[in-house]
C-alpha cells in the first residue's frame, strides 16, 4: 500500500478486506464449477476462464455514478465524462513516476452544486438523478444491501429517482456481488446465448440450472465470448 501518510494498521486491514471484496476473493467457485461442468456448451468457457473471481466496481457509489452517467449514453463519451468528473473532484497520488486517480468519495459528491454538475455531465436532468443517487447512498447502510433479500434490495434502489431495473441489477450484481439474479432480457445475452448454446435455449431454463450462480455464469459467458 502507498500513502501519502502513515496509515495506521486498522486502516490497512480494512483496505486488504475492501480490496478481497473487490475481487472477490472469498468466492469459492466449485459449486458453479461443479453445475457448469454439465453444461457441455459451457465447458469449454470454464477451462478457458478457471480461476477467474468477479471484479467488482471499487465502490458502490462510484457504480451508481457510472449507471446513470451511461444512461442514453454512448460508452467513449460516458467514459469521458467519468474521467472529467474524477480529474476535478477526486484524488491522486504518485508513485514511480505515474499517476492513480480514485473516484470521487461519496461525501464530496453530496457537496456539488447542481449547476456545476449540470455543466460537467452535460445534461441537467442526469445531473439531477445524480444528486438523487448520492444522496440516497449517504444514508445507506452498504451491509443490509448485500445481505437483504432480493426483491427488497432491488426495490429500495429502484425507489431512488434515476435508477431503473437495469440499474438496480447492475448495482447489485457489479456493486455488491449478488450473483443470484440477472434480468433475463438482456440484449447483450440474448445474442450471445443462441451463438454458444444453439437455438431452442432461453435465458430462463439457464437461470433454473445455474439458480444463484446464475450471475457468475453470466459473468464467464460475457468475458468468454468477447
Amino acid at each position: 500500500l502507498f500513502s501519502e501518510q502513515r496509515l495506521p494498521a486498522t486502516v490497512q486491514q480494512a483496505v486488504a478486506e475492501r480490496i478481497a471484496f473487490f475481487l472477490s476473493l472469498h468466492d469459492e467457485l466449485e459449486p458453479f464449477y461443479a453445475i457448469g461442468r454439465e453444461d457441455a456448451a459451457f465447458v469449454p468457457i470454464i477451462e478457458r476462464l478457471y480461476g477467474l473471481h468477479h471484479i467488482k466496481f471499487l465502490t458502490l457509489h462510484e457504480a451508481a455514478c457510472w449507471a446513470v452517467i451511461t444512461q442514453h449514453t454512448a460508452i467513449p463519451i460516458a467514459a469521458g465524462i467519468k474521467r472529467a468528473l474524477i480529474e476535478r473532484y477526486g484524488s491522486s497520488i504518485t508513485v514511480d513516476g505515474s499517476t492513480y486517480w480514485a473516484f470521487p468519495e461519496l461525501e464530496r459528491l453530496a457537496n456539488l452544486g447542481m449547476e456545476e454538475l449540470g455543466v460537467l455531465l452535460k445534461n441537467e436532468r442526469r445531473a439531477g438523478y445524480f444528486m438523487n443517487v448520492v444522496a440516497a447512498l449517504s444514508g445507506l447502510d452498504e451491509q443490509w444491501l448485500r445481505t437483504a433479500p432480493y426483491d427488497e434490495a432491488e426495490s429500495w434502489l429502484r425507489s431512488i429517482k434515476g435508477i431503473g431495473e437495469w440499474s438496480a441489477n447492475f448495482l447489485l450484481l457489479r456493486a455488491e456481488g449478488r450473483m443470484e439474479h440477472m434480468i433475463l432480457t438482456m440484449k447483450p445475452f440474448l445474442a450471445i446465448v443462441p451463438k454458444v448454446y444453439g437455438p431452442g435455449v432461453t435465458m430462463a431454463q439457464l437461470a433454473e440450472r445455474y439458480g444463484d450462480w446464475f450471475g457468475y455464469w453470466g459473468y464467464y459467458l460475457r468475458a468468454g465470448t468477447r
